[in-house]
């Protein structure tokens, strides 16, 4: 009776070079079998006289830090897309009648832009936005544009029901 093939593993090769060994009683030879070479990884190891458990956990070390740092853009770069960002909300009105000529107006081709130029660094426009918006919302930032009426309803949510 014939029974399931199977390939033979490093282990099984292993343990036949011993048996034949003892029965000429030599010395077991334990080189790797040829046609069977180890794993990239296990190569890189032992090249750089590591496990590949501890290579393994360098590398996540070191994408962890580059997420960090990717994820925390420099100061300096914000507060000048910021600044430039608040000076477009504030000459919201007059952009907006201006026509750029492919059938947007003057700000959405400025926002564009600065869109662009912080997507090309790596900087999000949302969270630039949010923190604006937040600047509007504590009182520190006043776009100016709106005038009367916004000021009024600023004067309104201070003295109304839901004031705090």
């Amino acid at each position: 009776m014939v029974g399931k093939s199977y390939k033979k593993t490093e282990e099984d090769i292993i343990a036949e070079k011993r048996r034949k060994a003892r029965l000429k009683n030599k010395l077991v030879d334990l080189s790797p079998p040829k046609g069977l070479t180890k794993t990239d990884a296990q190569e890189g190891a032992m090249l750089r006289n590591t496990t590949v458990a501890e290579a393994k956990k360098r590398t996540s070390d070191l994408n962890k830090n580059a997420r960090k740092t990717k994820d925390a853009p420099k100061k300096t770069e914000l507060s000048d897309y910021s600044s430039q960002l608040k000076a477009l909300l504030s000459n919201k009105d007059n952009l907006v009648g201006i026509d750029s000529g492919d059938g947007r107006n003057k700000y959405q081709v400025q926002i564009n832009k600065l869109k662009k130029r912080m997507k090309a660094e790596g900087l999000k426009f949302s969270s630039l936005l949010r923190d604006v918006k937040k600047q509007e919302k504590a009182g520190t930032f006043d776009r100016g544009a709106e005038g009367k009426t916004k000021n009024a309803l600023r004067k309104k949510l201070k003295t109304g029901p839901g004031a705090k």
